[in-house]
């Protein structure tokens, strides 16, 4: 199982440039050569809890852009030698940071959500992730929250939705075991020194023939892709 960038969250070592992975390479490459392609996933949430607008808005406004490091993400090929590295920011993209509209329609709302689902994400420059808070009256909010898939996957919108959670209840914020980055560089490392050849060569063998596509199902409208 992958995991994903999120898991820097409450990271301190800012600035540093760090090796991609190659899942992510594989990520920022079809984006950065198809830039009509959208590799977004935006995720949205009603509620009809009075309380939970201003706790959202002050939990929000006060922790995620800090908490949650996916907000400071850059990943960019390297001048130069144009390897490809990501860096930790010491601040959020400023088009990153949480929104709160306090006087929304359900027109806003279904705009906001397909706003993020098209949203061309600007990668190189921390361009990856957005919550939006919409209030349509006192006891009707809806938080959409749009990032792109090189950040996050499963696992990792579980360990936001733990975070946000935690914020909601005024609990304090455990740090992680182990960091999204220290990871990174633990999987290089098991690369480079060869430890992992075994498994490399393993499903190398085990992909060297390519299964016949799966045949459409009678219901589909779509034609097949080509191969």
């Amino acid at each position: 199982m992958e995991i994903r960038p999120l898991l820097i969250t409450r990271l301190r070592r800012i600035g540093q440039d760090y090796s991609m992975l190659a899942v992510e390479f594989r990520t920022w490459l079809i984006q950065d050569l198809h830039q009509d392609l959208h590799i977004n996933i935006p995720v949205m949430g009603t509620t009809g809890l009075d309380s939970i607008a201003s706790l959202c808005v002050v939990a929000s406004r006060q922790r995620l852009p800090d908490v949650q490091d996916e907000t400071k993400h850059e990943t960019h090929l390297e001048t130069g030698s144009l390897d490809p590295i990501q860096t930790v920011c010491r601040s959020p993209a400023a088009h990153s940071r949480f929104t709160h509209m306090p006087i929304a329609s359900h027109d806003d709302v279904s705009a906001t959500f397909m706003d993020l689902a098209r949203r061309n994400w600007r990668l190189v420059e921390g361009s990856t992730f957005e919550p939006v808070l919409l209030t349509c009256t006192p006891d009707h909010h809806t938080l959409v929250v749009g990032w792109h898939h090189i950040i996050m996957d499963v696992m990792s919108w579980n360990v936001f939705l733990t975070d946000l959670n935690n914020v909601y209840m005024m609990r304090p914020l455990a740090s992680c075991a182990v960091s999204y980055l220290d990871f990174l560089q633990e999987q290089n490392r098991v690369i480079q020194s060869g430890e992992m050849e075994g498994a490399i060569q393993y499903y190398l063998q085990e992909m060297q023939s390519i299964p016949e596509a799966i045949p459409l199902l009678p219901i589909a409208t779509s034609p097949p892709a080509s191969p």
